[in-house]
């Protein structure tokens, strides 16, 4: 393992504990991510059909104790389908740096200053019920299997009152 020039550890993964204070500095770009692009794009059907965000994939799954280690994050906000509205959104994950911390920096990742995070924006047909954000993911992946974003594991980020939740698998 080398240091990077802002003394973060360069790795293939880092097996570091993920903490509820990553887990929120995760929450807090993926808002700004929303608002940019909702800013941008419009949609706002779609924005106010807003459901939770969750950390997916790998990083959920190594938050969650399953020791994996990581090597991006991925975050993903879900949205209820709007009727009559768009059923997906086409946009790449969009790429953020996590910033320097010790889950270190990837080495592919050149010019971050930490781990890099991509966040996704999905659609859920929710069939109209959206009051209960986790049960509706839930259903969303037993529905559609891991495809939608390799779900592994889904840990609530936001809204605040689900923070840190584990929705996938069944706690």
């Amino acid at each position: 393992m080398q240091s990077s020039g802002s003394g973060n550890l360069i790795a293939e993964r880092s097996y570091e504990r993920l903490t509820e204070n990553h887990l929120r500095r995760l929450a807090l770009i993926a808002r700004r991510d929303r608002a940019w692009f909702f800013d941008q794009y419009g949609y706002a059907d779609v924005a106010a059909g807003f459901l939770l965000t969750a950390l997916v994939q790998g990083g959920a799954q190594h938050y969650l104790g399953g020791g994996n280690g990581v090597k991006d994050l991925d975050v993903c906000s879900y949205f209820a389908k709007p009727p009559g509205g768009p059923s997906l959104i086409r946009r790449r994950p969009k790429k953020y740096d996590f910033g320097p911390s010790e889950l270190g920096v990837h080495p592919a990742d050149s010019g971050y200053r930490g781990r890099h995070v991509d966040c996704l924006l999905r659609i859920v047909d929710t069939q109209g019920d959206i009051g209960d954000p986790v049960a509706t993911i839930r259903g969303h992946i037993r529905e559609r299997g891991r495809s939608d974003t390799g779900e592994r594991a889904v840990v609530a980020l936001d809204p605040p009152e689900l923070f840190a939740t584990a929705v996938w698998p069944l706690p």
